[in-house]
């Protein structure tokens, strides 16, 4: 049980500055991204969401992924989630099985 509550400084320290590097990192990227309201996400916005909350969340608290494995991550499903939003724009098919 002292486990779970006791933590050293330094891996708490490890935690607070992974945890602003990745916040940075992905609010710089979804900024990039483009923004959308919660009432314009469609499934496929709400499970990239759930995604990068998944990757955030990891980053900050395990030391084996790096910030760069993890900004590449990032990076790749934003990437995906545009193309996939410019994919639905043009094809009607695509639209309907993103939706």
């Amino acid at each position: 049980m002292g486990e779970w509550f006791g933590a050293s400084w330094s891996t708490i320290g490890f935690v607070v500055a992974s945890t602003l590097a990745m916040y940075a990192t992905l609010l710089a990227a979804v900024r990039l991204a483009g923004r959308r309201t919660v009432a314009q996400l469609s499934a496929f916005d709400v499970i990239v969401t759930i995604a990068l909350g998944t990757l955030l969340s990891s980053t900050v608290v395990a030391p084996d992924p790096s910030y760069v494995q993890a900004t590449t991550a990032i990076v790749t499903l934003l990437t995906l989630q545009v193309a996939a939003a410019a994919l639905r724009v043009r094809s009607r098919v695509l639209r309907r099985l993103l939706e």
